[in-house]
């Protein structure tokens, strides 16, 4: 079999010598686990407006500079709340209910296309990589090369990682409206199974647990933000992507 995850149900090592350093695989498969029950809110996209006008007249000719704004289709983004629980048995069956976990207990939201995804060998990945497998072209100011450029980060002790800042309000309460737009709070990560991926079902993205934040609308309280490639198959595209916890 060539995954495997051992995983409990809650809400929602080789050497790779990669542009010059050595990356060790962390085995997360005893932290990580599947998020089965997932709360799924509104969901939209970026909306372009109406189109600009101008009347034209006979005889006259206008210069006109001419900007678009798009939404791109190479990706796609989560946000939301994270919580567990902690629980001892057999299967399904339960000895005993600890309860709801602290959600300080809660370091990483992981997502992948692979439902069986080896959190046991957990390894950075390459943007190139990610352009290569999803056939994003690295001209493109939305390639993975393009877009993530967050290098050096540290995320689930996966050291190197690169990643990409969203857009997030930092509040010192959670609740708060006087919040602060920043693009440091949550960094989006590439992450992979295998030394060389060659599938999407080899990677996995993820972000660290940042608690009781605002959404880069600053509208609802949040724990993390994420971002995924998709296929190129236009805005109404489709890739089912699975979530994943890493619990202390």
């Amino acid at each position: 079999m060539k995954k495997r995850v051992g995983l409990l149900v809650v809400i929602a090592t080789i050497f790779v010598l990669v542009l010059g350093y050595t990356a060790f695989a962390v085995d997360k498969s005893d932290a990580v686990t599947a998020a089965s029950n997932l709360t799924i809110g509104a969901s939209s996209r970026f909306a372009a407006g109406s189109p600009g006008s101008r009347g034209a007249q006979g005889g006259n000719v206008t210069h006109i500079n001419v900007t678009a704004s798009r939404s791109t289709v190479k990706w796609a983004g989560f946000f939301g709340r994270v919580a567990t629980s902690i629980k001892l048995g057999f299967s399904t069956d339960i000895l005993y209910d600890f309860g709801n976990g602290n959600t300080s207990q809660i370091k990483t939201v992981f997502a992948s296309p692979d439902t069986a995804f080896n959190f046991g060998n957990l390894v950075n990945a390459t943007t190139a990589a990610v352009d290569s497998v999803w056939g994003f072209p690295q001209g493109h100011v939305d390639s993975a090369t393009r877009t993530f450029t967050v290098s050096d980060q540290t995320v689930a002790q996966v050291s190197n990682v690169k990643a990409v800042g969203l857009f997030a309000y930092t509040a010192g309460n959670g609740t708060s409206g006087n919040s602060t737009l920043n693009s440091q709070i949550y960094n989006s990560s590439i992450f992979a199974d295998t030394a060389t991926p060659v599938s999407t079902f080899d990677f996995a993205f993820g972000t660290k647990v940042v608690l009781e934040q605002r959404d880069f609308r600053n509208q609802s309280v949040i724990d993390y933000e994420l971002v995924v490639p998709v296929n190129t198959t236009g805005l109404g595209g489709v890739q089912t992507y699975f979530f994943f916890l890493d619990v202390e």
